[in-house]
């Protein structure tokens, strides 16, 4: 193994942070799992000289012995993932003597790893050194960034793994930390504690996307000639908030408990109104939004042609 990396981990020791776990839902262990996160398109071939530029070690040697190497991922606005799935894609410096990681999950703070919120110790992967690791019992991550750590579990002979470094940089730079000594001793920008360019490290994500669907769809407005107004059905995926808006018509709201259909009243006021009561007849454009709970917003805009009988 070359020196300069066994002087940067002769001496480490592992942290051991308390780890709340929340339960994924039922709906996740059901559904099929998807690529939640990608950014192995930009990677670079992994380099196992820490002499050499782009060296990314994420390894733990035992007690005593440990380095980590972690990069971020944002989970979008309203969305809600379960991943059960982190691919690694790596090289071993030697003949590997085992398939085995350990891995890990921080919230953001300030751009850097913060507060460890998942862990798995002693996985059996495939695939090795482009590691799949099967994860269990991972908490639902809502809108936010996360860090992720994938870290190779092996005796402290010469079949550390590197990992792959991304010549793209997505959110921010891939950090790297040794625990105990002077470099490094927290988490810092890999490329300042190994000399490179290439700023983030090649994984992908995959598991169950959770975010609410907001897709809706209108029926055909039911008119009230008598009195000059429509009904339109909503269909709604599930529960949430439902606003009809537009120039010239009465704001109207509605609340779905669940899948199905909500009515929702069209009425003209202004100068829509009064040319209605004129001539009987007028077009409004109308915005319906749907808010699923715990999802972002959708609108829909359509003309609706109301009649009222007039003289």
């Amino acid at each position: 193994m070359p020196s300069r990396f066994i002087t940067r981990v002769g001496a480490l020791v592992a942290l051991a942070l308390p780890v709340a776990l929340l339960q994924a839902s039922s709906a996740a262990e059901a559904a099929p799992s998807v690529v939640l996160f990608d950014q192995t398109s930009t990677a670079a071939p992994a380099n196992t000289d820490s002499n050499a530029a782009n060296f990314a070690p994420s390894n733990d040697f035992g007690p005593g012995s440990t380095d980590r190497t972690a990069d971020d991922f944002t989970v979008p606005v309203g969305a809600t993932w379960a991943i059960n799935e982190i691919d690694a894609t790596g090289a071993f410096s030697g003949a590997p003597s085992s398939s085995t990681v350990n891995a890990y999950l921080y919230a953001d703070a300030a751009g850097k790893p913060g507060a460890e919120i998942f862990s798995q110790k002693g996985i059996t992967t495939t695939g090795a050194p482009n590691f799949v690791v099967p994860l269990v019992g991972v908490p639902s991550l809502t809108a936010g960034t996360y860090w992720v750590t994938v870290q190779f579990v092996t005796s402290a002979g010469p079949d550390y793994w590197s990992w792959a470094t991304s010549t793209v940089q997505r959110g921010n730079p891939a950090q790297w930390r040794t625990e105990i000594g002077v470099t490094c001793s927290s988490w810092a920008a890999r490329a300042t504690c190994w000399s490179g360019t290439n700023p983030d490290q090649a994984f992908a994500l995959k598991g169950v996307d959770l975010t609410p669907p907001n897709v809706i769809s209108l029926g055909t407005p039911k008119l009230k000639k008598k009195i000059g107004t429509a009904v339109e059905n909503v269909t709604v995926p599930g529960a949430g908030t439902l606003t009809l808006s537009g120039q010239g018509v009465v704001p109207q709201s509605g609340t779905a408990t669940g899948a199905g259909t909500v009515p929702l009243k069209v009425k003209a006021k202004g100068a829509k109104k009064r040319r209605l009561d004129r001539t009987g007849k007028v077009t409004v454009v109308v915005s319906v939004t749907f808010t699923p709970t715990g999802g972002t917003a959708n609108t829909v805009t359509t003309k609706i042609k109301l009649r009222k009988r007039v003289g």
